[in-house]
């Protein structure tokens, strides 16, 4: 882990995953609440300054940890429907 934390490009690549997923968040309707995006997405942006690079790699675990779990545990839709994973056929 020592090692993987000291290379510079580890925190842009995270930096890049979190501000593009919270940007996306924030602009589309994904089920995620925009809360999460604007979290994603600030998370991003400070993995891209020296001082903060460490804390935000390891806010972004966090944060996508928190994103698969809320994703997981969606609320049913209003019209008691269960979302079904590919359209039946005919």
């Amino acid at each position: 882990m020592k090692r993987l934390t000291r290379d510079p490009r580890t925190y842009a690549k995270v930096g890049v995953l979190a501000l593009a997923a919270g940007l996306t968040v924030i602009r589309s309707a994904t089920g995620l609440p925009r809360w999460l995006g604007w979290a994603g997405a600030v998370i991003g942006a400070v993995c891209f300054v020296p001082w903060g690079a460490w804390i935000a790699f390891l806010l972004g675990g966090l944060w996508i940890i928190v994103a698969g779990v809320l994703l997981t545990w969606r609320p049913a839709p209003a019209d008691g429907t269960r979302p079904s994973a590919a359209a039946p056929p005919g």
